[in-house]
């Protein structure tokens, strides 16, 4: 997709709304994909975090059964177990990385999205105006926003318009 410095002129012409809506649709998809990943990301995220809890109050029984006399502590389980403990942190870790990365883009085809929809607003609204203004305005207008001037006063020779908002 090419970027498009000023948002209703691409290449010196205005956007074909169709063209907005299919890149629209496609955007919306995406968004709709990353959301599921996200999701599923959160709830893996969730059970690996429900895992180090239990982990974690599995040694803590052991050591108080161990301090009270009542069993030995195990070295070796006690390894194995701390050694999950920090795998699973591994990898909680980098779910969490993987989801980070996921939500900025989510954000990021959220933010295309709604440029998208206003350049399908402004298109639109050129197509309107077009057939509304003379051309000689319609070709001002045009020129102040290919070269990016906020405010435009259509130089009119005692012509009057009123104001339709």
């Amino acid at each position: 997709m090419r970027t498009v410095r000023n948002p209703i002129v691409a290449g010196g012409e205005v956007m074909e709304e169709e063209v907005l809506v299919g890149l629209a649709t496609q955007c919306r998809d995406k968004m709709g994909q990353r959301g599921h990943r996200v999701i599923e990301m959160l709830s893996r995220e969730a059970t690996l975090v429900a895992e180090i809890a239990s982990m974690r109050a599995q040694v803590k029984l052991a050591r108080q059964e161990a301090y009270a006399g009542h069993k030995d502590l195990d070295t070796q389980w006690l390894r194995r177990i701390n050694y999950a403990i920090i795998m699973t942190k591994k990898e909680l870790a980098g779910i969490r990385v993987d989801r980070g990365l996921a939500q900025y883009q989510q954000k990021e085809e959220r933010r295309k999205l709604n440029l998208l929809t206003q350049l399908s607003e402004q298109a639109l609204f050129m197509r309107h105006a077009k057939s509304l203004l003379t051309k000689k305005v319609f070709e001002e207008i045009r020129a102040a926003v290919r070269s990016e001037v906020s405010v435009v006063v259509p130089q009119m020779s005692g012509h009057g318009f009123d104001d339709c908002t």
